[in-house]
């Protein structure tokens, strides 16, 4: 087995484990600067685990390489909705009854081609 990864929050005010690094000092930050900070910590590759607000703002600024969305058969009537990549995904598989469908974000590989980026976010 490899290393362990470390536990990153992006959020302000949580009480964490001292083993826990927390991004975030209450004001809105980029997600690119959430992304600066890792790396100057020598983290390069992030697993994204979050709410609609982050997921979408991962989405947003583009920098994501793959996103795996699991979407249940129950339909909820209220709530937050759900973020969405905007593009059809790759590959539909079902588990359990549960669809998971897999999305590879083509336009950031392309800019990846030349010159590799500084960020690689694996999942959603």
């Amino acid at each position: 087995p490899g290393q362990s990864p470390a536990r990153v929050v992006a959020g302000h005010g949580l009480a964490c484990p001292s083993d826990v690094t927390i991004l975030g000092d209450g004001d809105d930050v980029s997600i690119s600067s959430y992304l600066d900070r890792l790396l100057d910590q020598g983290i390069t590759s992030v697993l994204v685990e979050g709410g609609a607000r982050l997921l979408q703002s991962f989405i947003d600024s583009g920098l994501w390489d793959y996103a795996r969305v699991e979407i249940s058969p129950a339909q909820l009537r209220q709530g937050v909705k759900a973020p969405s990549p905007g593009i059809l995904p790759e590959d539909i598989s079902i588990i359990g009854g549960n669809s998971i469908q897999h999305y590879r974000n083509r336009l950031q590989e392309s800019l990846k081609t030349p010159k590799k980026s500084k960020y690689h976010s694996k999942c959603l």
